[in-house]
């Protein structure tokens, strides 16, 4: 969606996400893994914003590192375009509490690791499969 909303303001190749350093990597006691780079976003040639974006992850295989790495560096554009605005309204709580009465019911789910059990919000009438290691409870 970010992406779009770029394209449409400014067209596809007049904004870009720069990396500013290194990708850094973190591997967790419980096997959770973790990379997290940071980004400056450039529009028209002109410096916006900068973040961190990060992702955590199981597993080792090279594929679940490159996801990873596109993840973080998604989670880094969407919270550099905060600072133009674009759906700042995801960040006001009376519209996410709106949106989430109308839209979204809450969900029990049991990490299928540490048995650990959390609600997770999913849209109305979804057949929402969860991300491993989370299963929705019984």
């Amino acid at each position: 969606m970010y992406r779009r909303i770029l394209n449409q303001s400014f067209g596809p190749g007049g904004w870009g996400l720069m990396p500013r350093g290194e990708i850094i990597y973190q591997g967790e006691s419980d096997g959770a893994q973790m990379v997290a780079r940071e980004y400056a976003l450039y529009c028209e040639g002109r410096f916006v914003s900068q973040s961190l974006g990060e992702h955590t992850f199981f597993g080792k295989t090279n594929q679940q590192y490159g996801n990873a790495c596109e993840s973080a560096k998604s989670s880094a554009l969407r919270r550099c375009c905060k600072d133009l605005g674009i759906s700042s309204e995801l960040w006001d709580p009376k519209f996410v509490s709106q949106w989430k009465d109308k839209y979204a019911v809450e969900v029990w789910c049991q990490n299928q690791r540490t048995k650990e059990k959390k609600k997770f919000w999913v849209k109305k009438n979804s057949k929402q499969q969860f991300s491993y290691p989370w299963v929705a409870a019984a």
